[in-house]
């Protein structure tokens, strides 16, 4: 018999501004977090992400592939980013850059 599982029932979707926050703090401290085998239980196995949320990023005109970024938020906790990229390998960002709400 095998267990249920709950799907995630948010929509994940990130400002610009907060990825950003979160992608440099993980470049900034993810080495320190390391050197500290208190902390290794801060790095995740994996995330599940919701398909609607995967399939709005793969819907936008012009994405040819996505890529995943590592951010760490304000407690520590590390999470992937995943955004969608073009033909050319650029991210395609929201064109409001650092936008205040999170759509």
């Amino acid at each position: 018999m095998s267990k249920s599982y709950a799907l995630p029932t948010n929509n994940h979707f990130i400002s610009l501004q907060t990825a950003v926050e979160m992608t440099t703090r993980y470049r900034n401290d993810k080495q320190t977090l390391l050197a500290d085998p208190t902390n290794q239980t801060l790095l995740p196995i994996c995330e599940t992400f919701d398909l609607a949320a995967i399939q709005k990023l793969t819907a936008i005109t012009g994405a040819a592939a996505m890529r995943i970024y590592y951010g760490m938020s304000d407690n520590k906790d590390i999470h992937s980013i995943l955004v969608a990229v073009d033909a050319d390998g650029r991210d395609m960002l929201p064109a409001d850059s650092f936008g205040t709400t999170d759509d």
